[in-house]
């Protein structure tokens, strides 16, 4: 029989049980992480959030450059009263900022959080749909270019309230989106460093799953779901002593990514590395991939930190080297994770910049062909110059258009927004808010499917983050 746990509950009782019963109670939200647990060999009681072995989460950071891309991403139940035994509780840091590394990628991925009691509120109430009325921007514009002054056609889309998908997401890690097939995606994502979930969502309605988790000896860098017929399934990528930034790639022969002192390798199983493209100078981040069928993936990293630069390249269908890595020009001293998407219209790359510590932040493409790499990333015009954009993701809308969602704002204010993009990168409409009025939101990933569209965010909660969606019909 194994160990067993003790744990104050929400009715101020004592309970027992397994450390696996324990641990289903606290990630389904039934118990908070702030309630007071105790077994053998502890001085007294000590809320679960410092417990590491139950696979507590890491205080939320704000969102902020560095924890921000993702990969091609009801109301927040309030915490349970304390029970009367238990000692006071230690407030969580509330602040909800966006960390270079990830939150500027698209991902990470990954960020700063602020204040929870505010949205709370706003987002108890009724959010009502928002028509947005688009126009294609015509005339040679270009990336940079300003509001569009004509409408060759127009997109009517409309936004529907969001709604909480998961109660615990580590931002560190980006959010994994792939297609499962009958108006559903399957997301994977890590509740902790060493706990990893996988979920389906019904694009119509936002519904949830089924729900898959597995958890992790080894740090957490992705988490892949994968649907096979009614079953789902999900592959860990976790970084290891002799491979870092681990990313598999499916879309094909299913292969793993990394980095060594060698370069940037593949591995296939438990074979040993190849390198497929040599140079291991500076730390590099966890690969951002876009998978064309037929013609190979388009494979997109940064290198050397902050102050480093982004590369880009593409590997054929089983991961051999298809092309040379190239550095995309950027006028800016300072970059954020890249992240990127594909169409059998071409290539776009993004990534947020700025020219030195005291600008703020801008959101940066570039585009080409299929098969190619951008040249150069130049600045989008998204408003008020003034304002700091981060954490940038894209999909395609078909017809060479795309989708683009980013965050902004004043820390424990920011928000996620979106805004159709035409074939020459410039705005095809203002851009429309997705998150709820007074949240802390940020990072995420969008997800076009025909005229459907999800934007996945995460959103505070005080001591960590919430996946959060918001369903768009744009046509």
């Amino acid at each position: 029989m194994g160990e067993q746990w003790r744990w104050l509950g929400p009715d101020g009782l004592e309970h027992a049980g397994s450390v696996d019963e324990l641990r289903q109670l606290l990630y389904s939200g039934r118990l908070a992480w702030t309630t007071n647990v105790w077994r053998a060999g502890f001085p007294g009681w000590v809320p679960a959030s410092s417990v590491t072995e139950l696979g507590a989460p890491a205080q939320a950071q704000p969102f902020a450059v560095e924890d921000e891309g993702p990969t091609l991403r009801e109301n927040p139940k309030p915490e349970a009263p304390a029970p009367a035994v238990a000692p006071p509780r230690k407030q969580g840091a509330a602040g909800l900022i966006f960390t270079l590394a990830g939150a500027i990628g698209g991902a990470v991925v990954l960020g700063a959080i602020g204040g929870f009691g505010a949205y709370a509120n706003a987002a108890a109430k009724k959010i009502p749909d928002v028509p947005v009325s688009l126009g294609s921007a015509s005339g040679d514009a270009t990336a940079g270019s300003a509001a569009p002054t004509a409408a060759h056609m127009t997109l009517s889309c409309r936004a529907a309230p969001p709604k909480q998908l998961a109660k615990q997401v580590l931002g560190k890690v980006p959010l994994e989106v792939v297609e499962a097939g009958q108006g559903k995606l399957a997301i994977g994502f890590a509740e902790s460093k060493g706990r990893a979930r996988a979920m389906l969502l019904t694009v119509a309605d936002l519904a949830t799953g089924p729900v898959k988790s597995e958890d992790s000896d080894a740090p957490i860098t992705g988490v892949v779901p994968i649907v096979s017929g009614d079953d789902l399934e999900l592959h860990i990528d976790a970084d290891k002593k002799d491979l870092h930034a681990a990313k598999t790639v499916h879309g094909g022969k299913r292969f793993t990514l990394g980095s060594t002192s060698d370069g940037i390798v593949k591995q296939e199983g438990d074979g040993a590395p190849s390198v497929v493209w040599r140079g291991s100078e500076g730390e590099v981040t966890v690969p951002r991939v876009g998978t064309l069928a037929g013609l190979g993936h388009f494979i997109a990293f940064r290198r050397g930190g902050q102050g480093g630069k982004i590369e880009a390249g593409w590997l054929e269908m089983d991961g051999d080297k298809k092309s040379e890595l190239v550095a995309p020009k950027i006028e800016a001293s300072a970059v954020g994770t890249p992240s990127a998407a594909v169409s059998p219209a071409g290539v776009l790359l993004l990534a947020a910049g700025r020219g030195d510590a005291k600008a703020p932040w801008r959101v940066f493409a570039g585009s080409s062909d299929p098969g190619a790499v951008p040249e150069a990333l130049a600045p989008l015009e998204l408003g008020d110059p003034a304002i700091s954009r981060i954490s940038p993701s894209a999909a395609s809308l078909g017809r060479g258009h795309w989708l683009l969602q980013w965050t902004e704002g004043a820390e424990d204010a920011h928000v996620v927004r979106v805004v159709p993009l035409d074939g020459k990168l410039a705005p095809m409409g203002e851009p429309v808010t997705v998150s709820a009025p007074g949240a802390d939101a940020g990072q995420g990933v969008i997800h076009a499917t025909g005229e459907s569209s999800v934007s996945l965010f995460l959103v505070s909660s005080g001591d960590s983050h919430e996946l959060w969606g918001a369903a768009l019909t744009c046509k």
